[in-house]
């Protein structure tokens, strides 16, 4: 038990050593902005809905946003660990809210960091609703943006909307 621990341990903090000598590279290169985010968008989803999350990470891309989506982490790198980094480094967050959105225990923790982050850093925190969901209370006191059922043009206008949205910082235009 003790050398299991001992093995994951030293496996991570080698990532790290690793991952440090090579940071300055991919940072000079990934940085996109004057603030110092990677990303504009976190977009957070329930397993159910990756490929609807893929699809909205797609089309906020479109229109000239860097998004971050799980399902789009290169293979052969920590999952948990990319997606913490992600976090820290996205300016703002958009959960894509369904009826499996809350049963996953990580889903639930990027909510938080994602509320935390618009609370402390100014970013926004944007509830996608694509079922009948009661959202949470601190998503609820936000103005969601509603893609129940939307499609064709109207799903287009949603996501324009959306691009908006994340391009606004405190009432003022990117």
């Amino acid at each position: 038990m003790i050398s299991a621990v001992a093995g994951v341990a030293g496996a991570y903090f080698a990532y790290l050593a690793v991952d440090q000598r090579f940071r300055h590279r991919r940072r000079r290169a990934a940085l996109v902005s004057a603030g110092g985010t990677r990303y504009d968008v976190f977009v957070s989803y329930a397993e159910a809905d990756a490929r609807w999350a893929q699809d909205l990470a797609a089309g906020l891309r479109r229109h000239g946003l860097s998004v971050f989506l799980a399902a789009w982490i290169s293979p052969g790198l920590v999952v948990l660990l990319e997606k913490e980094k992600a976090l820290l480094e996205s300016a703002h967050g958009v959960l894509v809210f369904s009826r499996a959105t809350m049963a996953q225990p990580a889903v639930a923790e990027e909510y938080v960091v994602l509320l935390s982050q618009a609370h402390s850093r100014g970013g926004r925190f944007i509830p996608v609703v694509i079922d009948d969901v009661v959202l949470p209370p601190f998503a609820a006191i936000r103005q969601p943006l509603d893609f129940r059922p939307v499609s064709g043009p109207a799903y287009d206008g949603k996501v324009a909307e959306l691009a908006r949205a994340v391009r606004m910082r405190a009432g003022a235009s990117r």
